[in-house]
């Protein structure tokens, strides 16, 4: 009748309530095929997770609540009108210069035992480009342009307003057209430096917070792919990349890249 001091019954009490074997059982496009590590909610809730292998060939790890309860029925490569009401229709609404033109591939990130879906649209701006953006940014007024507009963070401003001071020639929003994304983005540089006779001298980048710590999807993003990207490029193309992170002192910083600046220079 008693076991343990008390711990064991609310070990068992913190324990996903459902803990049957699902392997193999099929949900929509999804099979499970493998019990994962519980999803632990902000409340330490517990939840049952699975891998499973959608019929695309692609893995997901989903709780036994979303399976069950036929919240989710695939990878994300299920159609549109295949993933019930709760996804709204963008296509032809304008979002700032942004028309949504058509829907594109959903992006899949994993966080804490749990993967997570964002629906995303490709958006033609007034000026031409095409960008893809997430939902949920459109309809908040994050992304109103395809960057054409953006002035940068408050670090950034003060890092152009120091190069105009000083004389440097630079761009901002610098691309290459051979370095693009999986979803044929080009992927850009905040500033490209150059000397007296427009020869590029290096590419800089500011690091915000994201770029370190899990701050969600465009954290992770740049994390584990657009910086690692940026940096191999600069690598196999003899580019000085300089980056300068968020938690370095501004002022100390832009002292120290005026004199790589200059050094440059003199090589050049």
């Amino acid at each position: 009748m008693t076991q343990s001091c008390g711990c064991l019954n609310k070990e068992i009490i913190s324990q996903p309530k459902d803990l049957s074997d699902m392997i193999g059982r099929k949900f929509g496009k999804l099979t499970v095929v493998k019990r994962e590590s519980n999803h632990i909610t902000p409340s330490r809730q517990k939840k049952a997770m699975w891998l499973c292998v959608c019929d695309c060939g692609n893995e997901t790890i989903v709780s036994s609540q979303d399976l069950k309860d036929g919240h989710t029925k695939s990878c994300g490569c299920l159609p549109t009108k295949q993933r019930g009401s709760g996804l709204i229709d963008l296509i032809g609404q304008r979002f700032g210069k942004l028309v949504v033109v058509d829907r594109t591939e959903d992006y899949h990130y994993t966080s804490c035992g749990k993967t997570t879906t964002l629906p995303q649209w490709l958006c033609l701006c007034d000026c031409g480009n095409s960008v893809v953006v997430q939902g949920g940014n459109l309809r908040s007024g994050n992304t109103t342009n395809c960057g054409c507009e953006n002035h940068g963070s408050r670090s950034e401003i003060v890092i152009a307003e120091f190069l105009k001071a000083n004389k440097i020639k630079h761009l901002r929003e610098y691309s290459f057209d051979d370095l693009i994304n999986t979803r044929g983005n080009l992927l850009r540089f905040d500033f490209a430096i150059f000397d007296d006779d427009n020869n590029l001298i290096m590419l800089l980048e500011y690091q915000g917070i994201q770029h370190y710590v899990d701050c969600g999807y465009f954290g992770l993003y740049q994390r584990e792919y657009s910086d690692k990207m940026k940096r191999e490029y600069c690598k196999a193309n003899n580019i000085v990349l300089h980056e300068i992170k968020y938690n370095e002192d501004l002022e100390e910083a832009l002292e120290v890249l005026l004199k790589e600046i200059k050094k440059y220079q003199l090589k050049k």
